[in-house]
This record gives structure tokens, C-alpha cells and sequence, in this order.
């Protein structure tokens, strides 16, 4: 199965997530990423495949879903770092500026995130969603200072269109140990 597009339904219920799980799994071929509760009593799933076929899933989902559907989306062509982010498994690199966007939703995480980092010259680091969060989520990225700040003005404005901004930053200089102590680098 040739994977470009990433599908995210986010629920209220986790009862109801595992059954929209069940339904866009069995409507369409495709991967699934997860299928979990978060916090704030909240059930996320993504999934992963062609886009038609996450298309799908996403539709017999949010049928199942119903009223408990929190946020969705849908990226056809998302950017191959994003999965592996969101086990904090991308290197960070030397002496790189810092950006962290937050949100309310793990969509607008996913989406911004692949927003950002198709703007400009920025390696997703890590992608955190809803976890210890509160039902938030929040993304890193790293790279040159121009291209980090580039990055993170698309994802402030993606966000911010859906009212669903936190906060962002840019570090220009991160101190070593806190990139050590985020988990961002070994040692």
C-alpha cells in the first residue's frame, strides 16, 4: 500500500472512538497509526494510506462518530517526518534554532505541523499529542533561525484560522541542557 495521505479523527468519546476505529478500518484499505484514548477523555485515531482510501475511513468514522466528533483532518500528501515525530524520533541537530507551536486539538497539531514544515527548510524534532497534555497537542521544530520563524508563522496562521492557537515560540539559541532535559538530544 503506497501511504501519502494521514487521516486524524479526534472524539469526545473513547467508547465511540473505538467504534469509528472499527468502521473506517473495515470501509477502507488502510494503516492504522492509532487508535487510543488521550486525556480530557478524549479518542484519537490515524490513519494512513492513498488518499481515496483514508478518505474513506475518515467518512465511516465521522458517521460512527456523529455529535462526538471533535476536529478532523485530512492531509493528502503528508510530509513522511510527521509519523515518525510522534515518537519524538527525529534527531534534533547541532546548534539549530528551537520553534514549538501548541493546540487545542490533535488535528490542528498534525495539520500545522505539516504545514510548517512544507513551508520551509525545518525538520519536524517531535510531534506530542493529547497525552499528559490536557487534550492538547504541541509540535517542535528545528533548523536556521529565518526558516524556523517562516515555519512557524504558517502553522500560527493554519492554527489560528480555526481558533484553535495556544501559543508559539521561537528559540533562536536553545540552551543545550534544555534540549537535553526535553529529550531532544542524548546525553
Amino acid at each position: 500500500m503506497h501511504e501519502t495521505a494521514l487521516g486524524l479523527l479526534e472524539l469526545y468519546s473513547v467508547a465511540r472512538g473505538m467504534q469509528a476505529a472499527d468502521a473506517g478500518n473495515k470501509a477502507a484499505e488502510v494503516r492504522l497509526i492509532f487508535a487510543r484514548p488521550f486525556c480530557a477523555g478524549k479518542f484519537g485515531i490515524l490513519w494512513a494510506g492513498n488518499v481515496a482510501e483514508v478518505r474513506s475511513a475518515l467518512n465511516a468514522g465521522r458517521r460512527v462518530g456523529s455529535h462526538l466528533v471533535v476536529d478532523e483532518t485530512l492531509l493528502p500528501a503528508a510530509h513522511p517526518s510527521l509519523i515518525p515525530a510522534l515518537g519524538g524520533a527525529n534527531p534534533y541537530p547541532p546548534k539549530a534554532a528551537l520553534g514549538i507551536v501548541e493546540t487545542y486539538s490533535i488535528a490542528s497539531t498534525l495539520g500545522s505541523a505539516d504545514a510548517a514544515v512544507k513551508a520551509a527548510h525545518v525538520e519536524v524534532i517531535e510531534l506530542r499529542v493529547a497525552i499528559g497534555l490536557g487534550g492538547r497537542g504541541y509540535f517542535s521544530i528545528a533548523g536556521e533561525v529565518a526558516a524556523v520563524r517562516q515555519a512557524v508563522d504558517v502553522a500560527r496562521a493554519y492554527v489560528a484560522d480555526l481558533g484553535l492557537l495556544v501559543d508559539c515560540q521561537v528559540i533562536p539559541a536553545p540552551d543545550p541542557q534544555l534540549i537535553r532535559r526535553l529529550g531532544l538530544l542524548d546525553g
